[in-house]
């Protein structure tokens, strides 16, 4: 018996020797630390030809969006933790010269489409986002692999977009119906011209004679006057096809870190 108490006591003594593992912080107890691991960074998109997201997360959901960075500007001040090396995600949002009311995503293919950095304590780190003609293969690449078309509705007739059977309502709308007077766009996959008719009152209008097939990558500029589909212009979505960025005046950035 007595042997068995020494032996419980021994073990007793070890186990209050023993450092315990450290939890979560409670309260202001630890303050100070928090603050040592508390740092800025900033997105520079100052040489950028578009307006670029930033994510934290491969998937680009909504909610892991930090924040959306203007051509020719740098972002706020945002409060990150430091960090030997961390990933940011990119989006491109796609304008063309001239078009108005389009713009569409863009995401380089995987490894062009993020950044691995390093953030550094007690700094404002300035990350600078890959300019959109540095993560192409080639400058003349197409930045879409579906097909847009606008038809400017310049009659007195309401019209619907049809591929064979089906109805197409325009993007982001629900209804298919485009009344006299309104702008319609569509995001379609590359197809036979052949295959799509506007469909007015009872009677059919194609468009024959003005194209053959709707390309990848490419926006198509039509107009409706009633009797026929005219194509004003077709337009290829390529960086040589995107408006200059126009630059607002800011306080400029600190020298490039990452």
């Amino acid at each position: 018996m007595k042997n068995i108490l020494l032996v419980t006591g021994i073990f007793t003594l070890f186990l209050l020797s023993c450092p315990q593992p450290s939890g979560p912080s409670k309260g202001n107890t630890n303050t100070n630390n928090d603050n040592k691991n508390k740092t800025a960074i900033v997105f520079n998109n100052t040489q950028g030809l578009c307006a670029v997201s930033v994510y934290s997360d491969h998937q680009r959901k909504e909610t892991d969006k930090i924040a959306t960075v203007p051509a020719g500007n740098s972002s706020q001040k945002i409060e990150w933790r430091p960090s030997d090396s961390y990933p940011f995600y990119f989006s491109y949002t796609i304008t063309l010269n001239g078009v108005n009311n389009f713009s569409i995503n863009f995401i380089p293919a995987r490894g062009k489409d993020q950044k691995l950095v390093r953030i550094d304590a007690n700094i404002t780190n300035n990350i600078v986002i890959p300019k959109l003609d540095e993560t192409l293969s080639n400058p003349d690449a197409l930045l879409s692999r579906d097909s847009y078309i606008s038809i400017q509705n310049v009659s007195s007739f309401s019209f619907k977009l049809q591929r064979g059977a089906v109805l197409i309502p325009p993007d982001k709308a629900a209804s298919a119906v485009v009344n006299a007077g309104e702008r319609a766009l569509y995001t379609i996959n590359p197809d036979a011209a052949s295959l799509y008719k506007l469909l007015v009152g009872a009677d059919y209008r194609d468009f024959t004679g003005t194209v053959d097939r709707f390309e990848a990558g490419h926006f198509y500029e039509f107009y409706f006057d009633g009797n026929a589909i005219s194509l004003f212009s077709k337009i290829p979505v390529t960086v040589a096809n995107m408006p200059p960025p126009t630059i607002k005046q800011s306080t400029p950035p600190p020298s490039p870190h990452v």
